[in-house]
């Protein structure tokens, strides 16, 4: 597990990341971070938590949307899995395993989804967001390691492309 300094020292490394990629777009793939997506592990739906769970365990993240532009931006929550990209790997860069339910939403993009909430979103200038993915349920964590998760979301308000977030390490144990 980690230390609670080790912890604080991660959430501050992965701030000072997102701010480097703020400040000098250009250095990243995504999109101009007029807006930004961050990842935090959330033991909880409601909190930042330790990146460590048990073998078998639900995993939450929390994801911080920051609207740094100079107007409105919406959108809608839906299914995570249908409203975010997201990247999984294993230690070994390989892709981790879709579970059957996020199989089930890509299969149906023909405008049937499956919409587990319906929440309209405004954020004014400066203001977060904030959303909670149930990583656990939409890939197979079947085996202890580590793991690595970065999501892209688009904001048509905002750029053509998708916004990415920081990359966050989770860790497995048995």
């Amino acid at each position: 597990m980690l230390s609670p300094h080790l912890w604080s020292r991660s959430i501050l490394t992965a701030l000072i990341a997102m701010s480097v990629l703020l400040a000098f777009p250009g250095v990243a793939h995504a999109a101009k971070a007029r807006f930004s997506v961050e990842r935090i592990p959330a033991n909880d739906s409601y909190r930042p938590g330790v990146a460590v769970w048990k073998l078998g365990a639900t995993i939450r993240l929390l994801v911080v949307m920051t609207n740094n532009t100079k107007r409105e931006v919406d959108f809608a929550l839906t299914n995570p899995g249908w409203d975010y990209e997201m990247d999984v790997r294993d230690a070994s860069g390989r892709p981790v395993h879709e579970s059957e339910h996020l199989r089930d939403i890509k299969r149906h993009t023909d405008g049937e989804i499956f919409i587990f909430r319906n929440i309209s979103v405004r954020l004014k200038p400066g203001q977060q967001g904030r959303d909670t993915i149930e990583l656990s349920y939409f890939y197979d964590f079947t085996a202890p390691g580590q793991y690595s998760v970065r999501i892209l979301r688009k904001f048509p308000q905002v750029s053509k492309r998708a916004i990415q977030s920081n990359r966050l390490v989770l860790i497995i144990t048995p």
